[in-house]
């Protein structure tokens, strides 16, 4: 057999076409014409491969050529023999004598498999005057060439289905990268790229607006986010561009804020545009192929969740205001404690968040400007005459006497399950009326007890018995 990574450049055999294509998946026979079909297997993504140009003969691999007044490699031609995802009627807002083309509305035509818009779709030459069925193309092939370039957000998968947390406003990085390699096309090669910039496109769909990336169709995007210089120039050693993304700032630009954004859906459609004098060209705009993966597009739905764990460890029961005593879940009550006990003190941890501090906070209080603040409730689910009370929040010394603020600061902590221990107090819980065990849940709220989330792990049962 005569296999090759990369076909040879010069004393180029059929046998070596063949046997090379054939270890690639791709169907040849002892016929010339077998390697120019569709089956052959041939990988679009070499640079040197049959290209379908009116030219009978081409002497070098690297040959240039000019064709109807225009200059290029031979393989340059015709984008590098492909077919490229753009459409000049796709939708966008007039500008000038432009029509913009917006990334979204042709991702949303790739994902459907529109037939009008292609996917970098490649067809060999047919043969006859206009199609010249050259081996000489082969020359240089490259068996594992990979795709022009690739979008993605760092640290996700691409399409839907995701969340994010609203509550840590983090900004969300998109990265481009894209081959450099002698014998792959490069993004810089398969059309005038220099014109061409890294996009990111966010989609704000407000809950009557749809959840589909099929709802592209008909909007603008909210923000256009977009690299500071052209796609063929290089930011870092990777190869690169990144685009930093900040959802928050953006679904306020959508006029939602607070519990609002919550349940709203985000898109952000990574791609190529292409930019003059500032505004987007006519039959522009470039996506990674599909074949690679939906990584072109991410769906979020918006969520807010600060505390992401909280760990109740025990209970407390008080006559006054001092002398608290400890008792585990489950357990009687202290002995020492002759009456019925109407309020009663939990210890727990709060999970220390990976980006910011915050502080739990009491009734009637707030957080220091500029910090999350996070309030709890317990919330019985029996015993007649139990009732739902938000939490005081006591002093970490033991001896349940107030700080005088009521709230309780959680610096943050670089990495997970780190923990501050948090003392809350829940007055006139229980009238007595029966001599009953009470149970219940801890729930915390963001927004100063308008909406209440359930936590994890937070449920406890308090013997507490007249």
């Amino acid at each position: 057999m005569a296999v090759h990574t990369t076909l040879p450049t010069t004393n180029l055999t059929f046998t070596d076409i063949g046997d090379t294509l054939r270890s690639g998946g791709g169907s040849v026979d002892n016929t010339v014409a077998s390697a120019f079909k569709t089956t052959s297997g041939i990988n679009k993504w070499s640079k040197h491969k049959p290209n379908p140009i009116k030219v009978d003969f081409i002497s070098g691999i690297d040959d240039r050529l000019t064709l109807n007044g225009i200059t290029n490699y031979w393989w340059q031609f015709n984008n590098c023999g492909m077919a490229l995802s753009m459409n000049k009627n796709s939708y966008g807002a007039t500008n000038g004598t432009y029509k913009e083309i917006y990334i979204g509305w042709l991702a949303q035509n790739v994902f459907k498999n529109n037939p009008n818009i292609p996917n970098y779709d490649y067809t060999p030459p047919v043969g006859g005057v206009n199609q010249p069925q050259r081996l000489g193309d082969f020359r240089g092939y490259k068996k594992d060439a990979t795709p022009i370039f690739k979008t993605e957000l760092i640290g996700y998968s691409g399409g839907e289905d995701m969340q994010y947390n609203y509550a840590n406003a983090k900004k969300l990085q998109a990265y481009m990268s894209w081959n450099f390699s002698k014998r792959d096309i490069t993004v810089q090669e398969l059309t005038n790229i220099s014109t061409y910039y890294f996009v990111a496109e966010v989609y704000v769909l407000k809950k009557n607006e749809g959840t589909s990336i099929t709802d592209l169709s008909s909007m603008a995007p909210t923000a256009i986010i977009k690299s500071s210089s052209p796609a063929d120039t290089n930011e870092n050693t990777n190869y690169g561009k990144i685009l930093e993304i900040d959802i928050p700032s953006i679904v306020s630009q959508a006029g939602l804020t607070g519990n609002a954004a919550i349940g709203t859906h985000i898109y952000i459609v990574l791609g190529l545009n292409n930019y003059v004098n500032g505004n987007i060209q006519e039959q522009s705009a470039l996506i990674m192929p599909k074949s690679e993966g939906n990584g072109y597009y991410h769906r979020f739905q918006l969520y807010y969740e600060y505390m992401r764990k909280t760990r109740p460890i025990s209970a407390y029961l008080y006559s006054g205001t001092s002398n608290p005593q400890e008792y585990s879940f489950g357990s009687s009550y202290p002995s020492s404690f002759t009456s019925a006990a109407s309020q009663f003190g939990i210890k727990v941890q709060c999970e220390r968040d990976t980006t910011k501090n915050y502080y739990v906070v009491g009734q009637n209080t707030t957080a220091p400007n500029g910090m999350e603040g996070v309030m709890f409730r317990f919330v019985p689910t029996n015993a007649v005459g139990a009732r739902t009370v938000i939490a005081k929040v006591l002093s970490n010394n033991g001896s349940w006497a107030s700080d005088g603020s009521n709230r309780q600061y959680v610096p943050s902590n670089s990495s997970k399950d780190t923990y501050t221990d948090v003392y809350l107090m829940f007055e006139n819980v229980y009238d007595g009326r029966d001599s009953k065990v009470i149970s219940g849940f801890l729930q915390a709220s963001n927004d100063g007890g308008n909406t209440w989330d359930a936590l994890e792990d937070a449920s406890v049962t308090l013997n507490i018995n007249k």
